[in-house]
């Protein structure tokens, strides 16, 4: 029962070591480690290595004092380990262990310390013990052979910790938490997890505002996604499927659109302003963005009147306003007049806009607000921004725009 040699392999030694001789001939290693005990190591050289059939390019050992001592041989195994790995360059889906040899605290420890690093196990065990497993002859005794890859069963745990992070916004440590398992399951898992690495990719790069890189991200997302609903995939795929759907003609305008100050804009930011608050509680990050929100919505409404948000034409402005902001708002840096948040609802309410005037109706409870960031923290000043005050100015946000905020784009929740 040959079969196609293995770039790794570890392998526990101890007692009967005619099964750590099969298997080493029989996965035969381009690296090959001994995790020996201290009284066991002169056996290697002596019974092992001589009855090699393929000797691997590399050798290695990891020696423990102590075969019964299961905190001592994750300790030693913990530490030599990473090591091991690093020398010899080989990624966990070409990593195999076998704890066929050794004591069963050693097999144990094995087990533990490289589940990280390896994705395959091997392992031969007495026909009397054996419930299951290939037959297998080995020293002229009859043995069962059982082997397979621990992540096909380990990524539903891994896949819960990565949703979990997703769900929590930390969108880039969830897409290194399915990378890590797409490296580890066998190949026809591989799809679902490098797709859904991209989604998450996809979705800090739209929650950091790069939409083009997003939406090409999201785009292979999808596909691979799609594919994988087919075949069943994890409790809730179809759902997360569906969202990204729903988002992705949003996404395309932020991305596509011709107009230089896109309407969807403003609706993206109250989403971004939420999660900071709601998901992360970074009240400092999410007034942040509110305030870009109500700026953004007042330069699309003087952009649709034919002001440039960067070159406001001082020939356009009112009579009654027209000597103010040109002492006021010219930039010293390149002589264009460029108005602020204030300025851009004074000139909207002077104009006779009804978005002007309904900031005009607010002011007296949005200064509050306002006075609040300016001694916030990221405003100028020293204390944070308290909740209260924010959820203030967003609802102030939303009477003044008109707008509810679903209509802005909802992220995935993933429920895997």
């Amino acid at each position: 029962m040959s079969q196609s040699s293995v770039k790794a392999l570890l392998v526990s030694v101890g007692g009967d070591l005619a099964p750590t001789i099969f298997a080493i001939n029989r996965l035969r290693p381009e690296a090959l480690c001994f995790f020996v005990s201290a009284s066991d190591q002169g056996k290697i050289d002596r019974e092992i290595i001589p009855k090699i059939e393929q000797p691997p390019r590399q050798w290695d050992q990891i020696v423990t004092p102590d075969p019964e001592d299961l905190l001592q041989c994750c300790r030693i195994l913990l530490r030599e380990i990473p090591g091991l790995v690093s020398r010899w360059g080989v990624e966990p889906s070409q990593f195999t262990i076998d704890h066929s040899g050794g004591t069963k605290t050693m097999a144990a420890a094995l087990a533990l310390c490289a589940v990280d690093v390896a994705s395959s196990y091997h392992l031969l065990a007495s026909k009397a013990e054996a419930k299951g497993g290939a037959d297998v002859t080995v020293g002229g005794e009859g043995r069962v052979l059982y082997e397979g890859n621990l992540w096909d069963e380990l990524s539903a745990v891994g896949r819960h910790d990565a949703a979990a992070a997703f769900n929590q916004a930390r969108y880039r440590e969830a897409a290194d938490l399915f990378r890590k398992i797409e490296k580890r399951v066998s190949g026809g898992a591989k799809p679902l997890y490098k797709a859904l690495a991209d989604l998450s990719d996809g979705y800090a790069l739209w929650d950091a505002f790069d939409y083009r890189e997003g939406w090409n991200r999201l785009q292979s997302a999808r596909k691979g996604l799609e594919m994988a609903a087919l075949f069943g995939g994890p409790p809730g795929l179809k759902e997360v499927v569906a969202r990204l759907k729903e988002n992705l003609p949003f996404l395309e305008k932020l991305v596509m659109g011709t107009k230089e100050i896109k309407p969807e804009l403003f609706l993206d930011l109250l989403s971004n302003a939420r999660r900071r608050a709601q998901i992360e509680k970074k009240i400092e990050e999410a007034t942040v963005r509110l305030l870009r929100a109500l700026e953004v919505l007042a330069q699309a409404r003087l952009a649709e009147r034919g002001f440039q948000f960067d070159r406001i034409d001082a020939e356009r402005l009112p009579a009654s306003l027209k000597q103010e902001f040109v002492q006021k708002y010219t930039s010293p840096l390149d002589g264009r007049i460029k108005l602020d948040l204030l300025g851009d609802y004074h000139l909207l309410k002077e104009l006779g806009d009804p978005l002007g005037a309904a900031f005009d109706q607010q002011w007296n409870a949005l200064k509050i607000s306002l006075e609040a960031r300016e001694r916030s923290i990221l405003g100028h000043g020293f204390t944070p921004m308290p909740p209260d005050r924010y959820q203030q100015l967003w609802d102030l946000t939303l009477k003044i725009s008109g707008t509810s905020p679903d209509k802005g784009p909802q992220f995935p929740k993933m429920a895997f």
